[in-house]
C-alpha cells in the first residue's frame, strides 16, 4: 500500500493535517497533525485488557483511576483518592492549577472518621470545656488541675426527688444560700473511746495520730468535784505537761453527775487526743478520784 501526503496550502503556505493512503485511487484518509511539516499520527485510545474492548475513552467511559492521586500544582500539595462505586474518579486540572473536582454519583453514608479543624474562638471555647474534666476516680493535680463552678438551682417552695443513680442538682435560696438537711448514714460517723476507770497516772489515748474531739458523756461517781483533762499528745502521764481542755464536773451526795456535749465541728488536736481525770484543778494536780470515780465515753474521729 502506497500512503502519500496530500499537500495543500492556504494562503498563510501552512500544511493541511491527515494524510490519505493511495491517494491517487481514493484511499482512507488518517488523522494527523502537521508539526513543522511533519505529520504526527492522532489515536483514539480503547479502554480494555489484552483482548478485550470496554469502549473507546469519553466524558462518559473516562479512564479508571485507583489508589492516591498526589496534586502538586496550584499549592494543593496532595489529593486523596476519591473512588466511586466503580474505582473512577474524574479529575479536570486547568492551566495553572486545580480548576474542579468531579465524583461521579454514589452511596454517602456516615461511615469511617471525619477529621474537622476546629480553630480560634471555637477551639479555645472546647479546651476551656475540656479541661476540668477528669476521669472518674481519677486524680486531681493542685494548681494543675482545672475545676469548674458549681451551679445550684433556687428551690425554696418544694422538693424534687431524684431516682437512685441519678444526677441531680443542689438547692439553694433565692439569696443564693445553699440548702443542706443533714442525713443519717450507715458510713462515716463518729468512733467512740470508752473508759470506766478514768483517773490519774498514765493518760487514756483516745487516739494516737492527729483528729477531732466531737463531744462526750462523762459520769462523775463520787461525792467529789472532779476535772477531766484532755491532751493533745500521743501518751502521758495526768500532771505532766499542759492539757488543752479542763471540763470540770462537780460531785453529788446522793446521784452521779453528768457531763454531756456534742459539737457539730470537731476540735483539732494535732498530734492525737489523750485524756486523763484528778481531784485538782491545776494542770500539775495527781489527785486520784478513786475506783470507778470517773466513767468516760469519748466521741472523736
Amino acid at each position: 500500500m502506497r500512503i502519500t501526503r496530500e499537500r495543500r496550502y492556504f494562503q498563510r503556505g501552512c500544511f493541511v493535517d491527515n494524510v490519505t493512503a493511495d491517494a491517487g485511487s481514493g484511499g482512507a484518509t488518517f488523522a494527523s497533525d502537521d508539526i513543522g511539516g511533519v505529520q504526527f499520527p492522532r489515536t483514539k485510545v480503547v479502554i480494555g485488557t489484552d483482548g478485550s474492548n470496554d469502549g473507546d475513552v469519553s466524558a462518559a467511559n473516562p479512564l479508571p483511576v485507583t489508589g492516591t492521586v498526589a496534586v502538586t500544582n496550584g499549592g494543593l500539595t496532595e489529593l486523596a483518592a476519591a473512588i466511586n462505586a466503580s474505582n473512577q474518579i474524574d479529575v479536570n486540572i486547568a492551566a495553572q492549577g486545580l480548576a474542579a473536582l468531579t465524583v461521579a454519583s454514589h452511596a454517602v453514608t456516615n461511615a469511617g472518621t471525619f477529621a474537622v479543624q476546629v480553630d480560634g474562638a471555637a477551639l479555645t471555647a472546647v479546651q476551656k470545656i475540656d479541661d476540668p474534666v477528669l476521669v472518674d476516680d481519677a486524680a486531681f493535680t493542685p494548681a494543675t488541675s482545672s475545676v469548674m463552678m458549681a451551679g445550684f438551682e433556687a428551690d425554696e417552695s418544694a422538693i424534687d426527688s431524684v431516682d437512685e443513680g441519678d444526677a441531680g442538682a443542689a438547692r439553694m435560696t433565692l439569696d443564693r444560700k445553699v440548702i443542706t438537711s443533714p442525713q443519717p448514714h450507715t458510713a462515716g460517723g463518729l468512733s467512740i473511746s470508752r473508759d470506766i476507770d478514768l483517773d490519774n497516772g498514765t493518760l487514756t489515748v483516745v487516739k494516737n495520730a492527729p483528729g477531732q474531739l466531737y463531744g462526750w458523756d462523762i459520769t462523775n461517781t463520787t461525792t467529789a468535784a472532779v476535772f477531766v483533762k484532755f491532751y493533745d499528745a500521743t501518751s502521758g502521764t495526768l500532771g505532766t505537761g499542759t492539757p488543752v481542755m479542763t471540763v470540770g464536773i462537780p460531785g453529788n451526795a446522793s446521784d452521779d453527775t453528768l457531763s454531756s456535749k456534742s459539737m457539730a465541728y470537731g476540735i483539732i488536736f494535732a498530734t492525737g487526743i489523750c485524756v486523763g481525770a484528778g481531784t485538782g484543778v491545776a494542770d500539775n494536780d495527781t489527785g486520784d478520784p478513786g475506783a470507778n470515780g470517773v466513767v468516760a465515753n469519748i466521741y472523736y474521729k
